[in-house]
């Protein structure tokens, strides 16, 4: 075994560490990144310049090793090479969503992969070579965004950070007691957009209004009548739904 090889697995086995606080029994840590890359100098790199930003990191090189840190862990973002020695980072994508916000960082920048990695449910495709503050910069807006509550998503309440969607009522209420009234239609499409932490497909969510026969049309329209409510009243002004043209729409 080479010196060069021999540091790399000593140096993955204290990377898989994460450095928050012990876990009380029956509570899994909490840590803020996973960084799952199997480029030990990308790593180290990507994990030098986080922790130098104030984030608590875990590094793993494969898939089998992300299993066991998110068994062991609880982690606000995953930063996620897709080209893995023992699968896809795809595959990871699939089984996580919505646990944590996924991150893709690789160097297929082509469109459709970049298309396909949004559609798979991560927030955010960061292309190599990037420059440390991009790192910084996109990380810390994934670890911002609120945190999903995966128990509500078929729930007739759905919470989205101090927000809550009650859809049988169709009202989105602010914690102060100011709500907006919904239409069904409005109703399914937020519904949707909060229980992504990406972009939702304009098809899928014209599947999601009308019982499956909504058109992209209708889309546009509803989004464009829900932009106007937030709008309307001034603790929803900071909401905000974007286009991604040609893929579909994210809330933030």
């Amino acid at each position: 075994m080479s010196k060069e090889h021999g540091f790399a697995r000593g140096r993955r086995a204290d990377a898989a560490v994460c450095t928050a606080e012990p876990a009380t029994p029956g509570q899994a840590n909490a840590c803020d990144v996973l960084i799952v890359e199997d480029d030990f100098a990308n790593m180290y790199l990507c994990e030098a310049v986080l922790r130098e930003a104030g984030f608590q990191v875990t590094a793993v090189a494969d898939c089998a090793e992300a299993r066991q840190a998110l068994a062991q862990n609880r982690f606000r973002v995953m930063l996620l090479d897709l080209g893995l020695p023992d699968g896809d980072g795809f595959d990871l994508l699939t089984e996580l969503r919505p646990s944590q916000a996924v991150l893709i960082m690789t160097v297929r920048g082509e469109p459709e992969q970049r298309a396909l990695g949004l559609r798979s449910g991560a927030v955010d495709y960061i292309v190599k070579p990037f420059h440390p503050d991009e790192l910084v910069w996109r990380v810390g807006r994934a670890v911002a965004l609120p945190e999903p509550d995966a128990a509500l998503a078929n729930a007739d309440q759905q919470r989205w950070g101090e927000f809550v969607l009650d859809k049988q009522r169709r009202r989105f209420l602010a914690a102060d007691g100011d709500s907006v009234p919904l239409t069904a239609g409005e109703t399914e499409i937020l519904a949707r957009l909060l229980r992504h932490r990406s972009v939702v497909a304009t098809e899928v969510l014209a599947d999601a209004i009308a019982s499956g026969v909504g058109n992209v049309r209708s889309v546009s329209v509803l989004i464009s009548r829900l932009r106007s409510k937030f709008r309307s009243q001034p603790c929803f002004r900071g909401i905000r739904i974007k286009a991604m043209p040609g893929f579909g729409y994210y809330i933030e």
